[in-house]
């Protein structure tokens, strides 16, 4: 019978430390939260990067090799892209992957062209070089990796579309 009472009389201490512990926690943080105010900072907007848009397409790619002084080969290409969307992009990252004879992927290059293409319009790029490439490339497959979306003046200026 003592045992119970006593194990009753120790539980009834720590729930009562535990209760007052809590409290005080408490009302300590109040104390350190009172005098604070929360700050908002507003950042400046940034581009939004798209990645494989679907609404840009390689129309028309060339690829010529040509040897570099020193015996290196370098490449140069004509890409012709159409926008189909609806937002302009801006900074279209290009992706050059050169084939062999038998259609496999020898090295794979990226370029960035920062030009910014309005929707509905079409962009051509020339005088892209790219140097050094395999001497065994053939051809040349050029894909869209990425392009960043531009800011209209609107959401320039912090306002809504």
């Amino acid at each position: 019978m003592i045992r119970r009472t006593l194990f009753f009389a120790v539980t009834l201490i720590l729930v009562a430390l535990l209760a007052g512990l809590v409290l005080r926690g408490c009302r300590q943080e109040e104390e350190r939260t009172a005098g604070m105010a929360e700050q908002t900072r507003e950042s400046p907007p940034s581009p939004v990067r798209v990645f494989a848009p679907d609404d840009l397409e390689v129309v028309r790619s060339d690829f010529r090799a040509h040897t570099l002084p020193g015996g290196e080969t370098g490449a140069g290409h004509e890409v012709e892209i159409r926008h189909r969307g609806t937002l302009p992009y801006q900074a279209v990252r290009l992706r050059f992957a050169y084939l062999d004879r038998q259609g496999r992927p020898l090295e794979t290059r990226m370029f960035t062209h920062r030009e910014p293409i309005a929707p509905g319009s079409t962009l051509k790029v020339a005088g892209i070089e790219v140097a050094p490439v395999p001497a065994a490339a053939v051809a040349a497959e050029t894909s869209i990796l990425s392009a960043d979306l531009t800011l209209t003046p609107a959401a320039a200026a912090g306002q809504a579309p």
